[in-house]
């Protein structure tokens, strides 16, 4: 989508009539409560299955809650769980995944764990792209879209770095650690959007971001708790940061007006718009 006028008040002509700012702000709010601390009453940790498999069925719990409130709330947002992707919009994705995971991979523990033990990791760290994704690249990306592309992006990318705070308050993480983890997770968001945008499909991100965790799962206990409990590289972390930022900005300028007019089609043909 196009952050022209045009898009913007195709989004508009569609979703005003059910969504004003204050239904908006209330969603917004009532579904980040939802999973902060709404899905815990689910009580999916008191049922006697390994830990590991309490974790998949967490995120896929999550996930399947997403999806029923986008195909409520934001119903065009279906069009990105496609699964086609252009060839060259897909290799041009691919090698942007490629270039920010490669780093993280090279550093990865991989000795002394089973190849069980790497696809379990991989398979976990997938579900966690899976439902905070859905979240934030779907649904709270699809909600605001009604103002706006940019508005989508920046208050989706920020409000996803800034639910790594509660790794502070619960997680055991320190303070420099965990804000030097909100600003990546911000930067790594709005770079999740651009390759949604890009693509045209959610599914891109939501690799992107399994890809993303899974050398932490291939860490120690105690290798982990040792970084999370000492400090940002902050250097390191604002370089990052701006190379994903940068690179967004690439790729949303080079999409806009395809994506812009595919979603016209379909909201034409759920009669949303003329």
């Amino acid at each position: 989508m196009s952050g022209s006028p045009e898009s913007t008040s195709l989004f508009r002509r569609a979703d005003a009539a059910r969504f004003g700012l204050l239904s908006t702000f209330v969603l917004f709010v009532g579904v980040t409560w939802l999973s902060l601390w709404g899905v815990e009453y689910v009580h999916i940790n008191s049922l006697p299955i390994p830990r590991y498999w309490k974790g998949i069925l967490y995120h896929a719990v999550c996930a399947a809650l997403w999806v029923g409130l986008i195909w409520r709330f934001a119903p065009h947002v279906l069009v990105r769980m496609k699964t086609r992707v252009p060839l060259r919009r897909l290799l041009g994705a691919g090698f942007v995944i490629f270039f920010f995971v490669s780093p993280n991979f090279r550093n990865a523990t991989w000795s002394g764990n089973s190849i069980l033990f790497i696809l379990s990791a991989l398979l976990f760290s997938l579900f966690i792209g899976l439902n905070e994704d859905l979240l934030s690249r779907g649904f709270f990306y699809g909600i605001l879209e009604t103002y706006g592309m940019w508005t989508s992006v920046i208050v989706s990318s920020v409000q996803f770095g800034m639910l790594h705070l509660t790794n502070f308050y619960w997680g055991g993480q320190s303070f420099d650690y965990t804000a030097g983890q909100m600003v990546n997770a911000a930067a790594f968001g709005f770079l999740c959007c651009a390759l949604m945008i890009f693509t045209g499909s959610i599914w891109v991100p939501i690799v992107f971001h399994g890809l993303s965790d899974f050398p932490l799962m291939m860490q120690s206990e105690v290798a982990f708790k040792a970084q999370v409990t000492g400090g940002a590289d902050w250097l390191g972390t604002l370089v990052e940061a701006g190379l994903m930022i940068v690179v967004a900005l690439v790729l949303i300028s080079s999409r806009g007006l395809w994506f812009a007019s595919r979603t016209q089609k379909l909201l034409r043909s759920m009669d949303l718009i003329d």
